[in-house]
């Protein structure tokens, strides 16, 4: 891990840094822009006026449901997804206000277990750039 990066929670992940995430076990290179507002958003390294939000666009979280075999429950107001793991049978959940959240959540956990590393420029306290250096894969 460089300085550049850091740690989080899977469990706690949202919005790009979420995504990010999704597109590292996806192998789908992603760069990150944050907007005037602070707002961080991935986009497409090769389309790069094509946004990459799996966590919250079903065009690309759709396919994945079908391609990690995920499966959802409801667990009160929250959605609990779950994702093999391995050919064992094994397999893990994740919890998330919608199934979009939820089976991002445990896709990225199935690979990289109970955290991840993300970008310092995704995390909730760096508002600074315009573009990030940063590119997944």
């Amino acid at each position: 891990m460089s300085q550049c990066e850091t740690i989080i929670q899977i469990d706690q992940s949202e919005g790009a840094a979420l995504d990010w995430l999704v597109a590292k076990v996806e192998q789908v290179q992603v760069f990150v822009s944050t907007s005037a507002s602070g707002m961080k958003t991935c986009w497409r390294h090769e389309k790069p006026k094509q946004q990459y939000s799996p966590s919250s666009r079903w065009r690309e979280c759709g396919p994945l449901l079908d391609k990690y075999d995920v499966t959802f429950a409801r667990c009160g107001k929250l959605i609990q997804a779950f994702c093999p793991t391995d050919a064992e049978e094994n397999q893990v959940s994740a919890l998330g206000p919608d199934r979009r959240t939820a089976s991002c959540r445990a896709i990225a956990k199935s690979v990289f277990g109970s955290v991840g590393v993300i970008p310092f420029v995704l995390t909730n306290d760096n508002t600074e750039g315009a573009r990030s250096p940063v590119e997944a894969n």
